[in-house]
């Protein structure tokens, strides 16, 4: 049988496969389990700092359900007033010698280090594409501003506890002050602050501005008919 022979005006190109850098694949894949593992063990600091700040919460709303459980008693008798006590100052000491200078070392160069390996060669929207795009964490601190923009809402919701009704916890116990001057008496309305103030609790109800007291710089005056009986604490 014939067969004819098929011959291409143009011919057929051989082209030569592309190389995979397979190293750098790799580092990259290492570098996102790190930085994954790394905000799930944020993740879980947030938790337990949370759950603390529940049981916080609860510790101070017993403590203060024991206060308001205190009935007043009747005022006691004035007591005797003590001696006047002596105040003995005892003769100056002789003035020391002086100590000695220090010494300044100054230790040896260390050797230079490695050459940093080349960055890559993608332009910050394939970067960023890849970013959109990737199933696995990344680190913090590789994105620009991620920090402060994680502050400020940090900052936000703590306030916004406060105004909720709730405890402020950053790091610490939430901090309680007493007023510089004012007479706790259940008559008395006028306290006076060292700093200024997001809140009060008097005798275990919490106020807030505008609602149970007004604020005029760092004097605070209760409106709601409620002066303070047993004590006044404010909320910095």
């Amino acid at each position: 049988m014939y067969h004819p022979t098929i011959r291409l005006k143009y011919p057929l190109k051989k082209t030569q496969p592309r190389p995979v850098d397979i190293g750098n694949t790799i580092n990259q894949l290492y570098d996102i389990s790190r930085i994954k593992e790394e905000l799930i063990q944020t993740k879980n600091i947030f938790v337990q700092k949370v759950e603390e700040a529940e049981i916080l919460i609860a510790k101070a709303e017993k403590k203060i359900e024991s206060l308001q459980q205190v009935a007043k008693g009747d005022r006691g008798p004035q007591g005797i007033p003590g001696k006047e006590g002596k105040t003995i100052i005892g003769p100056k000491g002789e003035q020391g010698e002086p100590g000695m200078d220090g010494q300044t070392i100054v230790g040896p160069m260390g050797a230079k280090g490695d050459i940093g390996k080349n960055g890559s060669p993608d332009k910050p929207l394939e970067i960023a594409d890849k970013l959109n795009t990737t199933e696995q964490s990344i680190e913090r601190k590789v994105i620009k501003g991620l920090d402060e923009e994680l502050s400020i809402l940090s900052q936000r919701i703590r306030r916004e506890m406060v105004l909720g009704g709730g405890m402020v916890r950053g790091g610490g116990s939430p901090n309680f002050v007493s007023p510089v001057s004012g007479a706790v008496n259940g008559v008395n309305t006028t306290f006076v602050f060292k700093d200024p103030i997001k809140a009060l609790i008097v005798d275990g109800v919490m106020k807030f501005e505008s609602v149970g007291y007004t604020l005029s710089g760092l004097t605070v005056t209760i409106t709601d008919g409620a002066p303070p009986v047993l004590n006044i604490r404010a909320i910095l």
